[in-house]
């Protein structure tokens, strides 16, 4: 992988699930260490993008390219897929696996969707732990208390399958003005 090359990079990424286009075109890129929030209403494409980038088998890649590290993920088999992203099926197991691990890039789907004040608050703190270290993050989240406090360099809002804005925290407040995130998680803490 060349130094300047980003992390990740996907590239015109469309996606059919079940015969029917769910992403459009969605180009991103992440650099080491960056933390990139996925925004927008259900249904927008915000998990898919996350489970196509993660190799899931009912997810399927109809166009485009998606780089991790300098290989193709979409050529990889879903083993080597495995191997090459991180993650776990709880979202206390996804923190201590990243804990744990260490890893180059993190695709996180709504973790502080049923954790209590606490946990979204260690979540925090692991994250920018890992942030420090050079780990990138792809983040999901609807809770713009927690995006505040993960201060992402880059926030994308989905719509319909595709990139309709991007920009940074002022978007993502922006997004909450406007009624597609909840802004309640950590009103609490």
């Amino acid at each position: 992988m060349n130094r300047s090359e980003p992390l990740l990079q996907v590239f015109d990424l469309s996606v059919e699930v079940a015969k029917r286009r769910v992403l459009q075109s969605v180009s991103l890129a992440v650099p080491a260490g960056a933390l990139v929030v996925l925004m927008g209403a259900n249904g927008s494409g915000k998990s898919t993008l996350g489970m196509t980038l993660a190799g899931h088998p009912a997810y399927r890649a109809t166009h485009g390219h998606v780089r991790f590290g300098g290989q193709d993920l979409l050529a990889m088999s879903v083993q080597e897929r495995a191997r090459a992203v991180s993650g776990g099926e709880r979202k206390r197991n996804e923190l201590l696996q990243l804990a744990l691990l260490c890893p180059r890039l993190a695709m996180l789907d709504e973790i502080d969707s049923g954790m209590d004040v606490d946990g979204v608050r260690a979540a925090v703190a692991l994250i920018g732990r890992l942030r420090e270290q050079g780990t990138a993050f792809v983040i999901v989240s609807h809770y713009l208390q927690m995006i505040e406090a993960l201060v992402p360099d880059t926030v994308l809002l989905l719509d319909r399958g595709r990139i309709a804005e991007s920009g940074d925290l002022a978007l993502a407040r922006d997004i909450a003005a406007k009624g597609f995130a909840r802004s309640d998680a950590l009103a609490q803490a």
